[in-house]
């Protein structure tokens, strides 16, 4: 993997327009790994996913994460200061189960993580109960009760829940949470860490500066889009210094 160029950032970020998250990962995703097929790609599991967006981002902006978050006790604005390697638990080369099982109270479940196809057949719906439904029917495989076959439907869900603990205890990068007490009231509390979102605003943040830098190079020197963006960051912030 290496890291993405300023054009490839710029590229990236404005093929992202209006794009959903889930299609926002497979993007950057796409742009690491520009030989692997798109079908390859998107039977990553969501932990092995967002531990490529994790490598990616360090290796294209660095192993600094800088968040702000808000606590839902007060409201007030808390920083989160942390490293890309302290939420990393996985990569491509750590191998993932992708068959379980469960048995309990009569029922025999067969399942499956979610991988990012997953996501992306449920990116339309416009509520969460028809999302989480089409989840559980596409990752559960068998269902049965007694000897008998059972609608998803009909599984209680308290064993839904212990399902979904299965799979996070098996692709712990899939849901990175950090753990968290406000410094204005106390109050403690864990916050999920979406890698997709957080990198997508860096990203966002980059080409609109590269763009501006673009656009105030191209006036002073008549140089095309391609040649700026082409230059080294140490180039390009001569020529703006010279100019400002």
């Amino acid at each position: 993997m290496l890291p993405l160029s300023t054009q490839q950032i710029v590229a990236v970020w404005e093929r992202g327009q209006a794009a959903s998250n889930p299609d926002l990962g497979l993007l950057l995703l796409s742009a690491a790994f520009p030989r692997i097929p798109v079908k390859d790609l998107l039977s990553l599991t969501l932990g092995q996913r967002d531990a490529c967006l994790l490598r990616l981002r360090e290796l294209t902006i660095g192993p600094e994460l800088n968040c702000l978050t808000e606590c839902p006790g007060c409201r007030a604005h808390v920083e989160v200061e942390a490293r890309c390697s302290d939420i990393t638990f996985s990569d491509l080369k750590t191998p993932v189960v992708m068959s379980h099982q469960l048995n309990q109270d009569g029922f025999h479940l067969e399942f499956r993580p979610v991988i990012m196809r997953d996501l992306l057949a449920i990116r339309g719906f416009p509520e969460v109960g028809g999302a989480r439904e089409t989840l559980l029917r596409r990752t559960i495989t068998t269902a049965s009760h007694d000897g008998q076959p059972v609608d998803i439907s009909e599984i209680p869900p308290a064993l839904i829940g212990k399902l979904g603990d299965i799979l996070g205890e098996q692709d712990l990068q899939s849901e990175v949470r950090f753990r968290l007490t406000c410094p204005e009231c106390g109050h403690s509390w864990a916050s999920l860490f979406d890698v997709v979102s957080f990198f997508w605003k860096e990203i966002t943040v980059r080409a609109q500066r590269f763009l501006s830098e673009v656009q105030q190079l191209a006036r002073a020197y008549t140089w095309s889009e391609s040649e700026i963006l082409a230059m080294s960051t140490a180039r390009r912030r001569f020529y703006l210094d010279a100019i400002s």
